[in-house]
């Protein structure tokens, strides 16, 4: 009986003083500042503690000493780590630069890129989305090399990822590709100068006809199985199980344990929207914290399938939330 009076004599109180001005919005009140001149200390007082807050400090003159050394470049990101419009990705001995167009507007950029370096083409199919360079001498006492450049279409929708594989021996054009490149540094070096290439390049408005046919629907796509959703992320499963890692914390998610042998994650929500002021009053309480297991599985071998297991047990619906959280930032 004394809660019930206590909820409506606050009712009763806030309803009395709206009026007076304690929920008028003064969010824009910045609108009339205006500047004030600076304050004057009348003599006679001590102003030592009244400065300005944000004090602009004199200039250093710093003499570097006479020697030569090498300013590293920088790596070719732009933007955010979710805008970036490309970045190189490594997983194990692999590495390829994810580009955050299409593979019809990626193709005609790589093609200027060898042009403008003057480097001559065997190959050129833009319906595989495939290059392939002649043999080419490099600076130095390096052995002749030869580079295949493969395009495809990236996890999400609108993305494009290009692979590099280097070669450095023989002159058979017709001989089989290894499955790993003769250099890696060559490889990486080469993959580095095309991204940066790419990323200052961005904003180029370009589309081919030739490219159109690279696959450009997403690689991750949201099914359903006997009532229940799940995640089938086009990737072989090494590297679907760390696009996944990797898309756990933008997600909004926690990793409290994770077994790569067994294929599962244990994950909990980082943040937990608390009930307002208002909702408390009425008896709301905090939300539960429902810890989740992430279940991946081969399916064959180059696709995985995620789902989310719970010992409580979620609804379609939440499920159905959580992994659409995570296929955003899958990448």
């Amino acid at each position: 009986m004394l809660e019930r009076f206590f909820r409506a004599l606050v009712v009763s109180v806030i309803v009395l003083t709206a009026g007076c001005g304690w929920f008028r919005d003064n969010s824009v009140d910045y609108r009339s500042a205006r500047e004030l001149p600076p304050l004057v200390i009348p003599k006679g007082l001590d102003g030592q503690r009244i400065h300005s807050f944000y004090v602009i400090p004199p200039a250093r003159e710093v003499m570097l000493p006479e020697q030569e050394f090498e300013v590293p470049r920088p790596e070719p990101l732009i933007g955010d780590a979710n805008d970036q419009a490309v970045r190189i990705q490594k997983l194990g001995d692999e590495q390829w630069a994810l580009v955050n167009f299409a593979p019809d507007e990626t193709w005609p950029l790589l093609t200027v890129f060898l042009e403008s370096n003057r480097i001559p083409l065997l190959i050129e199919n833009g319906t595989q989305g495939l290059l392939v360079t002649d043999w080419l001498q490099p600076e130095g006492a390096l052995p002749r090399e030869q580079y295949l450049i493969r395009v495809d279409s990236g996890v999400q929708v609108g993305t494009s990822e290009i692979h590099v594989r280097q070669r450095d021996v023989g002159g058979d054009v017709s001989a089989a590709w290894p499955q790993r490149s003769n250099s890696y540094e060559r490889e990486y070096k080469f993959l580095y100068q095309l991204s940066t290439y790419l990323a200052s390049h961005a904003g180029d408005p370009s589309v081919s006809l030739l490219a159109q046919g690279i696959r450009a629907a997403s690689k991750v796509t949201l099914q359903q199985e006997n009532g229940r959703p799940y995640l089938l992320l086009e990737l072989p499963y090494a590297r679907g199980w760390a696009s996944i890692g990797n898309a756990l914390a933008p997600s909004g998610f926690e990793a409290l344990d994770q077994d790569y042998s067994a294929g599962t994650y244990m994950i909990r929500p980082a943040h937990v929207e608390e009930p307002g002021w208002w909702a408390r009053l009425w008896g709301a309480e905090m939300p539960d914290i429902v810890d989740m297991q992430l279940t991946v599985t081969r399916v064959g071998d180059a696709r995985v399938a995620i789902r989310i297991d719970t010992a409580e047990g979620l609804s379609v619906a939440e499920q159905l939330r959580y992994l659409a959280l995570i296929k955003g930032n899958l990448r």
